[in-house]
Parts: C-alpha cells; structure tokens; sequence
C-alpha cells in the first residue's frame, strides 16, 4: 500500500487520522458555510437552496479544497 502510495505522489500525514483537526474536508466544510451564511441569508425555498448550495460550492477556489 505505501508503495502504492509513494508512486502516486500521495503524501502521507505522521499524524492520527481520527483528529478532528487534520481531517481537510472539515475545513472545506467550515469554509462552505461561512461562506453560504453571509452570502444566502435570505433562503426561503429548496430550490433557492440549492441553487445557493451550488453557487457556494463553485466559489471555493480549488487550491483550498487541495
């Protein structure tokens, strides 16, 4: 596996997994929702939702999500 790993250009952590504060999809999350509840405060339907969800999403520049 580490090989498999090592080939791919994967960079492995020499931290816990379980830590909250080194998972990086957690910051990506915080990140959406700030960003969705200054921007769409004023949601009032579902597909007023998703469209805000969508626009949101498209917004986090691909660097943070890396």
């Amino acid at each position: 596996m580490l090989t498999l790993l090592r080939e791919n250009r994967v960079n492995i952590l020499n931290h816990s997994p379980i830590s909250p504060y080194l998972n990086p999809i957690e910051h990506v999350w915080d990140m959406f929702e700030r960003q969705l509840r200054r921007q769409y405060l004023r949601v009032q339907t579902l597909e007023q939702l998703r469209k805000a969800l969508h626009q949101v999403w498209h917004q986090i520049p691909q660097i943070a999500i890396r």
